[in-house]
């Protein structure tokens, strides 16, 4: 009797869970598993039918032994519970998915027939759907494109990002800036999207395009794919630039003129110029370049010395490499003097990029007559047009201008400190250097030795010779003093045959040395293939123990000169 009732409750039990399962059976879309779940209820269902039938006709209930039945009960309770708990969430993930299978299927549709070009891409940056209007614009067919990761192709000449692919990698947003220096903005209008302005160069002669990419995201709030749409805005934008600048072309230029004519030396100018040409004229990559070639030169050896955007190790690299290769398309429009302006850089072999995701480049020379000054040079994200080039022109003559001004001071103040025989600095350029090496060491410490040196025996050479000899002999005299000497120490004629050597952080043994190979030097002089023989005295101060002030250590210095000039005895 005991097997009979757990037969009866366990069948109850299977029979209640198998209707709860029965719940499911209402939900569209029903997934094959749903039906192989079925099946394995009826069939243990039918199994405990059985069972119980028999035990109705008066079947031997030792066939049914009860440890078996209690079991078959306990797992029939297990069987109810699960049913119970687990029914509504499969129901609910059935419904939820296929609301989003619809969801789907809506959005494919929708895509398809959209009148603005989109694209999506799933989450491993695959093509996904490429609609109608997309084809029309790019002319790349959807059969193309989806299922590939190239849809940079349809937009750039060189693999890169789009705005849906950063959105898939959730970058910072500094990467946006990076991508796309066209003022990158996140969108008001879409949850975690952005949009951008920028100028396509592979769309057919290159056109003006807006984009907006936003997140699609799964159940969880993940993303799962981006959806990226655009639109051609050239006519408008081309509109706009052309009206902008016939409105304000001829003001910002004076203004950029009248404020870059007061300025004193080279350097001031051009960075002054970088700086308001992006400021005023929103113009972002621009160099300028600097002809290091000898006046007398035809040659062109450029130096970039002012820029927007790069610091003074990128512009020394930079300069190494123009110079050293002979490329780049600053240097051919130096060369041939006129105006080079390149619409697409990736066609040019001489091109040397300054900025990254320059699309076009122009090169204005500065000139003065057919000598070389410098060269103006422009990257941009879009190609120039007459107006900008007239622009740049009229501005690089303002520059020529004021280039060679400044020359003339430069060359001017030159003259005023430097000794007309020599070369070196004179005895005033000698006071100036004095001045700011005591201020650098009131202020950093430090040290410093001051040689006085006197040419032996300069008189005998001008008596024998005459006064033309005398002067080759001091020429000669100053390249062994210079090329005995480091980069970072200073000579200068102090008067007659004498001179003054100034040697930061040296210490007495160090400018010893240096008055050794001086000596060494001067022995070896041939003037007009006659040799001379030259000897020199030496006074040796040394700065803070000969005094706390430059001008007292060079008076040490020169006594000591003058001591050894004076034989012993006649003191």
């Amino acid at each position: 009797m005991a097997v009979k009732l757990i037969i009866f409750i366990s069948l109850v039990l299977q029979l209640a869970a198998a209707i709860v399962a029965c719940r499911l059976l209402p939900v569209s879309r029903r997934h094959p598993g749903l039906y192989l779940f079925i099946a394995a209820v009826a069939l243990i269902l039918g199994r405990r039918f059985i069972s119980f039938f028999h035990a109705l006709s008066g079947a031997d209930p030792a066939g049914y032994p009860l440890v078996f039945e209690s079991t078959a009960l306990a797992v029939s309770l297990l069987l109810l519970l699960a049913a119970v708990w687990s029914v509504p969430l499969i129901r609910q993930y059935i419904t939820d998915s296929n609301e989003l299978f619809q969801k789907h299927s809506n959005i494919c549709q929708v895509i398809h027939d959209l009148a603005v070009p989109a694209f999506v891409l799933g989450k491993d940056h695959t093509v996904t759907h490429w609609n109608k209007a997309c084809e029309n614009l790019t002319g790349i067919a959807a059969g193309d494109m989806v299922g590939s990761k190239d849809a940079w192709k349809a937009f750039y000449h060189e693999a890169r990002p789009l705005l849906a692919d950063l959105i898939l990698d959730e970058v910072a947003p500094e990467e946006y800036a990076r991508h796309y220096s066209d003022a990158p903005r996140p969108s008001i209008t879409l949850e975690g999207g952005w949009e951008v302005e920028a100028f396509l160069p592979a769309l057919g002669e290159g056109r003006w395009i807006s984009f907006a990419a936003s997140p699609l995201r799964n159940l969880e709030g993940a993303i799962c794919g981006a959806i990226e749409t655009f639109q051609d805005t050239t006519p408008q934008k081309t509109a706009g630039l052309v009206l902008s600048r016939s409105a304000s072309g001829l003001r910002t230029l004076h203004e950029i003129t009248r404020e870059i004519s007061g300025e004193k030396t080279l350097p001031d100018l051009l960075d002054l110029t970088v700086r308001l040409l992006r400021e005023k004229m929103h113009i972002s990559n621009v160099t300028i370049l600097e002809n290091a070639a000898e006046k007398r030169e035809k040659d062109v050896r450029l130096r970039l010395k002012a820029s927007s955007g790069l610091d003074a190790a990128a512009m020394e690299r930079l300069t190494e490499n123009l110079q050293r290769s002979g490329r780049g398309l600053s240097t051919r429009a130096a060369l041939s003097r006129k105006v080079l302006v390149t619409a697409d850089v990736s066609k040019s072999p001489d091109y040397v990029p300054f900025f990254e995701g320059s699309i076009s480049e122009i090169d204005v020379p500065i000139l003065d007559g057919e000598r070389v000054l410098g060269v103006v040079t422009v990257e941009g994200y879009a190609p120039f047009d007459s107006q900008d080039e007239e622009f740049l022109t009229i501005l690089s003559g303002h520059l020529a201008s004021l280039w060679k001004s400044l020359e003339l001071v430069a060359e001017v103040e030159s003259l005023a400190l430097t000794d007309q025989l020599t070369g070196l600095p004179n005895r005033r350029a000698l006071f100036q250097r004095l001045d700011s090496e005591e201020k650098r060491l009131n202020r950093y410490g430090g040290k410093m030795s001051i040689v006085m040196m006197d040419m032996t025996g300069f008189k005998e050479v001008n008596d024998t010779y005459g006064h033309l000899m005398g002067d080759a002999t001091l020429q000669a005299a100053s390249l062994c003093v210079r090329d005995s000497l480091r980069e970072s120490d200073f000579v200068a004629r102090f008067g007659g045959d004498e001179f003054v050597v100034l040697m930061p952080e040296t210490g007495a043994e160090e400018a010893a040395a240096a008055t050794k190979r001086i000596s060494e030097k001067l022995v070896e002089v041939r003037v007009s293939g006659i040799p001379l023989k030259l000897t020199a005295h030496f006074g040796l101060s040394r700065y803070p123990e000969d005094g706390k002030k430059l001008a007292a250590v060079l008076k040490k210095a020169d006594d000591r000169m003058c001591e050894e000039k004076t034989p012993p005895g006649n003191n």
